[in-house]
């Protein structure tokens, strides 16, 4: 014969069984865990600044504008090693590093070349532009678009940007790397 547990009170007891108790912690866990996934997915979606994928380093013989295309290419991919490479040594401007969701609406265009600088023009901010016998002037149109709190100006999220790109080279043997961002005449 079977007995129901009665309480003080003389009210049976009801008891749950191995398997109710699963099927409430299911039921309990199952949604918090979906709510945790898709926090995750949308802060990995909309605002991680992680490197999205990798940028190839264009070939040695590339010309300016090739290299320009793939340093934006890298900026909008978060690849800093390529954004790194694509730059003269120590003159890589870490501005952008990890505030960027993407960068879009990339148009390269022609480039300039210029001669090398004659002697007195390598001063200030260009020390050392004198061991590049070539030059080249390359402008682009692009919009930034900033991760969400993480640093980015609202208001020049998306905006379109006209930024012209100094690149050089020793030699014609060298590839273009770019010296810095701004007009040089």
């Amino acid at each position: 014969m079977v007995t129901a547990n009665r309480g003080e009170s003389g009210v049976p007891v009801r008891t749950s069984s191995p398997r109710r108790k699963t099927l409430r912690w299911v039921l309990l866990v199952v949604p918090v865990l979906l709510l945790l996934f898709g926090l995750l997915a949308g802060y990995l979606h909309f605002g991680v600044p992680i490197e999205r994928s990798r940028v190839a380093v264009p070939a040695a013989d590339a010309e300016p504008p090739r290299v320009l295309q793939a340093y934006l290419d890298a900026l909008a991919a978060n690849d800093v090693s390529t954004q790194k490479a694509l730059w003269v040594p120590g003159r890589w401007p870490d501005q952008y590093a990890n505030r960027l969701r993407t960068v879009a609406a990339i148009d390269v265009g022609s480039f300039v070349s210029h001669p090398k600088p004659k002697p007195g023009e390598d001063v200030g901010a260009d020390k050392g532009l004198s061991a590049y016998d070539e030059r080249a002037q390359v402008g682009a149109q692009y919009s930034l678009v900033y991760w969400p709190l993480m640093g980015g100006d609202d208001k020049d999220s998306g905006r379109v940007t006209a930024e012209s790109f100094l690149l050089v080279r020793a030699d014609s043997k060298d590839p273009w790397r770019i010296w810095a961002l701004g007009f040089y005449g």
